[in-house]
């Protein structure tokens, strides 16, 4: 059943006079996802290249709690093991939050696969050989009103009706040197807003990442691996903290785009692949011994057309929207990192797309 805007319109109004004796539950998630055809990405996100190199190099991804950020400080320095229960443990650098388990990336490929779909979505990336796994676009459906509104309108309202928003997320596993596993989670977003004055068109657009809900889906995945709901809670509080400003600025090196970080290595290292993972990069390929990610990007200057059919339709890339195979690298000296873009064949690159990719990656780590 398909509603024409002024339609829709109506029934958002129904909706609301409805919802004025329901709340909203901010923290409980029902994830439905948008369905098995090809999903919208912006940037464009194509298939995952086949690599030997499994799980070579140590990542990061971010977290700061759902409920905790207020009253809590983070500590600078090297990464610190905050909690441990079992094998599972959560590491902290800065505000960032990872997992660490002590079992192989093998031996946690399919009880993670198997989280994502137990909650509620599909994975459209599933490369076990480059240790990423990403999900469908999905809509948390715990986010529309309940009680009065559910028991009045039952499925006829699930099935007309959205929260204007998607989410979906991207797991990386990277083998530890002792030959255990780092785990990270970060989140991407889109909502729907109106594209006119006159509010009869919607388009949808990047929304900002939700650190909230990568902690969320870290605690969830413990519990997945044998911690339990009360311990969970428990490691994720401790693990609480503030996000700590990291000194990223645009620069220019040689007359190069580029990003400065007052850094070392290693955690720049880290930075800058969680930013690449939330902003939409397909990572096709890692060296750290080089400092360089090898990447796929689109220039994100566009906005999609909204609706359901549209979102799954526009999965396709489109012959505009063919990427470019770029590198990312990062040099430090001591305590001071930059990064700069280089073409596909390793040349430096001083294009606009190389200056657009140093600015999402600025913006990211604002």
């Amino acid at each position: 059943m398909t509603l024409n805007i002024p339609s829709r319109l109506a029934l958002l109004a129904l909706v609301a006079s409805l919802a004025a004796c329901s709340a909203l539950e901010s923290d409980k998630i029902d994830y439905k996802s948008s369905g098995k055809a090809p999903s919208l990405d912006i940037p464009p996100d194509l298939t995952q290249l086949s690599r030997d190199n499994r799980y070579a190099i140590p990542g990061n991804g971010p977290v700061s709690a759902n409920a905790m950020r207020a009253g809590q400080a983070s500590a600078p320095g090297a990464p610190t093991a905050l909690a441990s229960v079992g094998d599972v443990r959560v590491e902290r650098s800065g505000s960032q939050r990872w997992l660490v388990v002590n079992r192989t990336p093998d031996q946690l490929w399919d009880p993670i696969r198997d989280f994502w779909q137990e909650n509620g979505f599909l994975l459209t990336t599933d490369q076990r050989d480059l240790g990423i796994m990403e999900t469908d676009w999905a809509e948390n459906r715990a986010k529309l009103p309940q009680d009065i509104i559910r028991s009045t309108l039952g499925k006829f309202i699930d099935s007309v009706y959205s929260t204007g928003e998607l989410d979906r997320f991207r797991t990386r596993l990277e083998r530890t040197p002792s030959g255990g596993t780092e785990i990270y989670v970060t989140h991407r977003g889109m909502e729907e807003v109106y594209a006119n004055s006159s509010k009869d068109q919607t388009v949808w657009q990047p929304r900002a990442a939700d650190p909230a809900l990568e902690a969320e889906f870290l605690r969830r995945m413990m519990v997945k691996l044998g911690v339990s709901q009360e311990q969970s809670k428990a490691m994720a509080a401790s693990a609480a903290a503030e996000p700590q400003a990291r000194r990223a600025t645009v620069t220019t090196v040689d007359g190069l785009p580029a990003l400065r970080i007052n850094d070392e290595f290693d955690r720049t290292w880290r930075v800058i692949g969680l930013s690449l993972d939330r902003t939409g990069f397909t990572v096709e390929d890692r060296d750290r011994s080089a400092g360089t990610y090898f990447v796929r990007y689109v220039p994100p200057d566009r906005k999609e057309p909204g609706t359901w059919a549209k979102i799954i339709s526009l999965g396709r890339a489109s012959a505009d929207s063919k990427p470019l195979k770029l590198r990312v690298v990062i040099k430090s000296q001591g305590n001071v990192s930059t990064v700069t873009v280089q073409n596909e064949q390793g040349a430096p690159d001083s294009s606009d797309n190389a200056k657009k990719i140093v600015q999402v990656l600025a913006d990211d780590l604002k």
